[in-house]
């Protein structure tokens, strides 16, 4: 049974003594941390992933950002410094297509308000045309 004891105390001080070694300051750790510093990117760099917006207002982005998620998950090669926004339009479409009806398939027809946002990547045009809630169409006229 004493050895157990024994076991036990050598173990919970060995614990202690690892916890205060973690938190000691030893020799070189400035210079250390400095080096991890520098090659952290700058915030500048990190602008240099955004897509161009143009003069969009923040509402008019965060409704691009939705046509430009779907056009980095369909389209391979492409990241978000590779588009520019070249045109967003508010509109009002005669049905739940959104102007670009599937051949085949059904549409409601009321207005249905929402947004073209056409997007650049790599000389190509992208036709978006999304509602104001959840729908986001890639249209290929």
């Amino acid at each position: 049974m004493k050895s157990k004891t024994t076991l036990l105390y050598i173990t919970f001080f060995a614990l202690i003594a690892l916890i205060v070694l973690m938190f000691m300051p030893y020799p070189g750790q400035d210079e250390l941390a400095k080096q991890a510093d520098e090659k952290q990117v700058p915030t500048q760099n990190k602008q240099e992933f955004n897509p161009q917006y143009g003069d969009l207002n923040d509402e008019q982005i965060a409704i691009a950002d939705r046509a430009i998620g779907d056009l980095l998950n369909s389209v391979e090669g492409i990241n978000p410094a590779m588009i520019a926004v070249k045109s967003f339009v508010s509109q009002e479409f005669g049905d739940t297509s959104l102007g670009c009806p599937n051949e085949g398939q059904n549409y409601a027809e009321v207005i249905t308000p929402g947004y073209q946002v056409i997007l650049e990547a790599q000389g190509q045009e992208y036709d978006y045309r999304l509602d104001t809630d959840k729908i986001v169409v890639m249209c290929s006229e």
